[in-house]
């Protein structure tokens, strides 16, 4: 038996397998977080000019997509502007189809829509079971181009199209269903009305808020 092809395997090493071609890579961006939780009291100051943009904010920037998340952000801020109360997560669904990040249930072949992500299945009723989705079904998640990331300490620092997730009873919004929202920027957040992004609400951690922001997706062949 010739040594020849093992050598070459042992010089070279295995065939590299063929790279996904997807967003970024999510345990990785994850790690220069940390771990998902409110920020510490030791808390870098918010982003502005002259004040060092926190390593968290430096890590996020690189990941997220403004194009998107500007576009989410204006069509909450359309969708804000009904007025109603009581309606926040079917305006935040209204404003994610308007944006295309979501589609809707009827679009013909969709393979983005809440019934083909899974949302309909026992996620829908309730504004805080967005959060419960999101985390039991990482993969959908990733497959509208969302990621979940540390909430910010500060409004200043909310990107524009984040969706914001409270849960029940969490800084007095509704014991049955939570609230949510998508930061429209200038200190305001959208869903079925519009409203200024609370600092004190903010907090609690992760299991009382939970932040979304769009990803970068990379282009498909």
């Amino acid at each position: 038996m010739s040594l020849l092809p093992l050598l070459l395997l042992v010089l070279t090493g295995p065939a590299a397998a063929e790279p996904r071609v997807k967003g970024p890579d999510l345990q990785a961006v994850a790690g220069a977080f940390g771990p998902l939780s409110a920020a510490s009291e030791a808390a870098a100051p918010p982003v502005g000019e002259g004040k060092a943009v926190p390593v968290q904010q430096k890590a996020l920037v690189k990941i997220y997509d403004s194009e998107r998340g500007a576009a989410l952000a204006e069509a909450a801020k359309r969708r804000g502007r009904s007025g109603t109360v009581g309606g926040c997560y079917g305006g935040v669904a209204d404003a994610l189809e308007s944006a295309g990040i979501i589609e809707s249930d009827g679009t013909p072949d969709a393979t983005k829509s809440w019934g083909a992500i899974g949302v309909n299945s026992g996620f829908a009723a309730d504004a805080y079971q967005f959060t419960r989705w999101a985390r039991a079904m990482p993969d959908q998640l990733e497959r509208v181009g969302l990621m979940e990331v540390p909430v910010p300490a500060e409004p200043s620092e909310v990107l524009p199209g984040t969706i914001v997730v409270y849960q029940r009873e969490h800084c007095g919004f509704s014991s049955d269903s939570g609230h949510i929202e998508i930061a429209a920027g200038s200190g305001q957040a959208c869903s079925d009305h519009c409203q200024a992004l609370y600092g004190q609400c903010l907090g609690g951690g992760s299991d009382r808020v939970a932040a979304f922001v769009p990803f970068r997706l990379a282009p498909q062949d």
